[in-house]
């Protein structure tokens, strides 16, 4: 048996609600901050519990126009993004990218990543702190690790938000890229 296209459509149609109004997709409302083609690197001493704030060449920007609603970067150079929405709000808060080390020579080497708020010494999100393998490069190529932090948290106005390096060695990362994407939550109920 062959259907035709406009019985095909009358079954699809019955089965989907035809005539129904469609709202289109809108999205989630989320904040998108980018850096890429960092060269600049930052110099970390050996211990995994001495943080520093991550140097960029090229500042966190919106890929396109309305994608900083909540969050805009904090600081020239610096891997940081500071909260510009009017209200406190619950955030889901993605960062991913890549971290370059200049000097990776030994194969016991560890990068740690770390999200911490402005809002008092050692705010530090739950979650928040991640260790990353760091190993040696390929020949002449440095060793690079991708890295993917999530955090959860009511942020007010004004709170910055900083993305932190260490590592057992004393070496210089560059984080190379990076990708912050804000995302507002609510509970379910």
């Amino acid at each position: 048996m062959i259907l035709k296209l406009d019985k095909i459509n009358a079954i699809l149609g019955g089965l989907l609600g035809a005539g129904q109004a469609s709202a289109p997709f809108n999205g989630t409302p989320a904040n998108v901050l980018v850096s890429n083609g960092n060269v600049a690197g930052t110099v970390v001493t050996a211990g995994t519990n001495v943080f520093v704030i991550a140097n960029l060449t090229n500042d966190l920007l919106p890929p396109a126009p309305g994608y900083d609603a909540y969050f805009d970067s904090a600081a020239a150079g610096k891997a940081m993004i500071k909260c510009i929405a009017p209200t406190t709000q619950s955030y889901r808060i993605d960062f991913s990218g890549t971290v370059v080390a200049a000097n990776p020579a030994t194969v016991d080497g560890a990068l740690v990543v770390n999200i911490e708020s402005s809002l008092g010494l050692g705010n530090v999100f739950t979650g928040g702190t991640k260790p990353y393998p760091l190993g040696p490069g390929r020949g002449p190529t440095p060793s690079s690790t991708g890295i993917s932090v999530t955090v959860y948290g009511s942020i007010q106005n004004g709170e910055v938000l900083f993305f932190r390096l260490s590592s057992n060695r004393a070496d210089t990362l560059t984080l190379t890229d990076l990708i912050v994407i804000a995302t507002v939550i609510k509970p379910a109920a």
